[in-house]
């Protein structure tokens, strides 16, 4: 089974082991719907929505975890809208700063396909029928993090 897009079941919220900041942006909170695969066990959630400034000034990024095998990737992505005369609109997501658990090291090139097929499945805002594409690209940094280290 591929990735869908789901509303969290509230008993899962409750289960997450990872730093999640419920804000309240439009009209759903962070933890509203999750980019699951129950085949492989895994799921992409948006922990935190914020701006970051950039050289072009602030950008609306997200940051989100990727779960497989009971383990946690963290990463950013932003996404943008381009609209190609006589083909419609195309959705970019770029994706950076993928800290991936020391535990799937050796597991590091599926990571990043579940990561970019999550993505196309999840879209924006998990209206993947708005879309004529979606592209991914990951351009890193992709990093292992050792267990023990401290995250900024």
């Amino acid at each position: 089974m591929p990735f869908v897009n789901e509303l969290i079941p509230e008993d899962e919220k409750s289960k997450f082991d990872f730093p999640v900041r419920t804000v309240r942006t439009n009209i759903h909170p962070t933890l509203y719907k999750w980019v699951i695969d129950r085949d492989r066990n895994a799921f992409l959630v948006k922990t935190h929505a914020r701006g970051l400034f950039d050289d072009s000034g602030l950008e609306e990024a997200e940051e989100l975890v990727l779960v497989w095998q009971g383990e946690v990737t963290k990463l950013r992505g932003k996404w943008g809208e381009v609209t190609q005369e006589g083909r419609g609109k195309s959705l970019n997501w770029r994706i950076y700063d993928v800290r991936i658990p020391l535990a799937l090291a050796a597991e590091k090139d599926e990571v990043l396909e579940l990561i970019i097929e999550a993505f196309k499945a999840r879209s924006w805002p998990y209206r993947k029928e708005k879309y004529e594409s979606i592209e991914v690209s990951i351009e890193g940094p992709v990093r292992i993090m050792k267990e023990l280290e401290v995250e900024k």
